[in-house]
């Protein structure tokens, strides 16, 4: 297959601007590119490749202008990743190379002997075809002809280049489609030392796609776009209460302010410790206390229709989507069970959960935390999606981890402050949590939880960093 095997085009989102000097520029945020000064037959050339598909051989006779001065804009256009490249074969098309940044050569071919794909390799459809995509890779793969798929399941388990022709397509056309899948990132890497092996795919597609630049773009299908602004309500501040309300008493924060230990203190006694003095449980009074200074809500306002609740620690849009249920096992003046913190009101609810959810909650925790005896009391942290998702567009859930992070940092500073023994964990299970509450775990799910309860007599017994 060669370059004139090819049709191009712009690819979407990208915009022309001059300069006073009549310098060309084209612009895809947060990248641009200079072109200089255009020939009218080049200005041409750009219009009609912004407008549909096109060959070389199309835009040359249409722009009417010397071969080597169009050839260059394409190829400087083609090179710095401006052109979506649809590679044909008898007139068809059989895939579009569709670029995030700078394209490999038109020339290009794979010259290695054996092909796979990669584990971070992902097909999904997307309109009425299937993309091929990696990660890490500098452009994705759109699929048209039948025989293309029919090479990448091939793909899957190995093979050797010279077999993959047998689906149909010829050896030059194969290795062509073979360097735009090395390019797109889709095959494995034969490399001693890849940093690749410490990821998993889950986690590398997450980090991909919760960052701007490549995939993204800031303002247009990321950050805060309100995705959901013209079809959906934005949910309320304030949860509906899953139980009867059981009243805390409200710290008093004027006192606290004097009383409590300097930040550096905190700061630096701060340790996760895993036990508890069970023979001098932590209080429902002091699990008031804590969740009040944690978490509880000071003020709210709704400047344009969305309720914007305020909080001791930060949160994205000021939207905060966390919801709290302290999972008790041993309290003094509270009995064990599931219960809900209504951060408004400053009280506990009660969640009438089955003993076997209950039960396999408990024992997450204990595998997770490897603690002998069960924690006086686990704060799941859940979040209510709709809140944040109404707002933010692909980074939402990034978003919302970042969220716990604070939270458990606040956590850790509050409870050394009271004395408390705390330590955070570093996975849960979230389905048992929707079960419990009676909640779809695409709408409110657990995304953190926190281990809290009476430290032991003894300082530092059971303390970790």
């Amino acid at each position: 297959m060669t370059a004139g095997n090819e049709l191009l085009q712009l690819r979407d989102g990208v915009d022309a601007a001059t300069s006073e000097s009549g310098e060309v520029y084209l612009v895809r945020w947060p990248h641009s590119r200079a072109l200089g000064v255009l020939s009218t037959p080049q200005r041409g050339v750009l219009r009609r490749l912004a407008s549909h598909q096109c060959t070389r051989d199309e835009l040359r006779r249409e722009a009417g202008a010397p071969p080597g001065e169009l050839d260059g804009l394409v190829e400087r256009l083609r090179d710095g990743g401006w052109l979506r490249v649809t590679a044909t074969a008898d007139d068809a098309p059989l895939y579009t190379v569709e670029p995030l940044r700078a394209a490999p050569p038109s020339d290009a071919e794979y010259h290695l002997p054996h092909a796979a794909l990669s584990r971070f390799a992902t097909l999904a459809p997307d309109g009425d075809h299937l993309v091929l995509a990696a990660p890490e890779g500098a452009c994705d793969i759109r699929l048209h002809d039948p025989r293309v798929l029919a090479v990448v399941r091939e793909l899957a388990g190995g093979a050797e280049v010279t077999a993959l022709t047998r689906q149909g397509l010829a050896e030059q056309a194969v290795r062509r489609l073979l360097a735009d899948l090395a390019f797109a990132g889709v095959l494995g890497r034969e490399s001693a030392a890849d940093p690749g092996d410490l990821w998993s795919p889950h986690e590398l597609w997450f980090h991909a796609h919760s960052r701007h630049g490549d995939r993204h773009r800031l303002g247009v299908d990321m950050g805060g776009t309100f995705p959901f602004a013209e079809t959906l309500a934005p949910l309320p501040a304030r949860r509906s209460p899953v139980g009867p309300p059981i009243p805390l008493d409200r710290p008093d924060l004027d006192t606290l302010r004097t009383t409590d230990p300097p930040l550096t203190a905190v700061l630096e006694d701060r340790a996760s410790q895993r036990e508890h003095d069970h023979e001098r449980p932590i209080t429902l009074h002091t699990l008031g206390e804590f969740l009040y200074r944690c978490t509880s809500v000071r003020e709210k306002v709704a400047p344009d229709g969305q309720e914007y609740p305020g909080r001791p620690y930060p949160g994205g849009g000021a939207l905060y989507e966390l919801e709290f249920y302290p999972l008790v096992q041993r309290a003094d003046g509270l009995d064990p069970g599931l219960y809900r913190y209504d951060q408004h009101g400053h009280q506990l609810e009660r969640v009438e959960a089955a003993p076997e959810v209950l039960r396999r909650m408990a024992g997450v925790v204990r595998t997770a935390s490897a603690v002998s005896e069960l924690p006086q009391v686990v704060v799941v942290i859940a979040a209510r999606f709709g809140r944040i998702m109404f707002k933010y567009e692909a980074m939402a859930y990034a978003l919302t981890l970042k969220h716990v992070g604070i939270v458990y940092q606040v956590m850790y500073l509050v409870a050394t402050a009271m004395g408390l023994a705390a330590c955070a964990l570093g996975t849960g299970t979230s389905t048992e949590l929707s079960e419990a509450i009676g909640a779809d775990p695409l709408a409110e799910a657990a995304v953190g939880e926190f281990m809290l309860g009476s430290a032991p007599s003894s300082p530092g017994r059971g303390a970790t960093p």
